[in-house]
């Protein structure tokens, strides 16, 4: 698996140009969209871009990413509906998670469960996984020294 950013003239106006799209259910990626407060991890199948994502200033694919458009009403109420079930993953986390280091630590091996591997979790910037689940960048930082 890789890591890679999406320079804006790649990703970014296709999610900030109102069409609704999804990731392809097919690959095993995954994509942080960064907002100003707030990221989303979103996996194979959720929706993307649309009015969701109208604010997004940074893209960073993990893994085999693919963008795909929905075919027909079934597939982009199904898309939202991942959409949705990835977020109530990340809200679980936060909600038994009380404390910022605790979630620090919980998305980080939340993340290295998911992709198996320490190696593509230490690639993804600090500020992105700080924005997932509400902490500082320091903690997160903090938070990898603490294996």
């Amino acid at each position: 698996m890789t890591l890679s950013q999406f320079s804006s003239t790649d990703l970014l106006p296709q999610l900030r140009g109102g069409n609704l799209l999804r990731l392809a259910p097919d690959r095993e990626g995954c994509l942080i969209l960064c907002k100003p407060y707030q990221a989303d991890l979103l996996g194979p199948g959720a929706a993307v871009g649309g009015v969701l994502d109208f604010d997004c200033f940074e893209a960073i694919a993990i893994g085999d990413v693919a963008l795909v458009h929905p075919q027909d009403y079934h597939e982009r109420s199904q898309s939202l509906t991942t959409r949705h079930l990835w977020q109530s993953y990340k809200q679980k986390l936060l909600d038994c998670q009380r404390f910022p280091m605790q979630r620090a630590i919980g998305i980080l091996n939340l993340l290295r469960q998911y992709f198996e591997t320490d190696d593509i979790v230490q690639q993804i910037p600090d500020r992105a996984l700080a924005l997932l689940v509400g902490v500082l960048p320091q903690t997160i930082a903090a938070a990898r020294l603490q294996k």
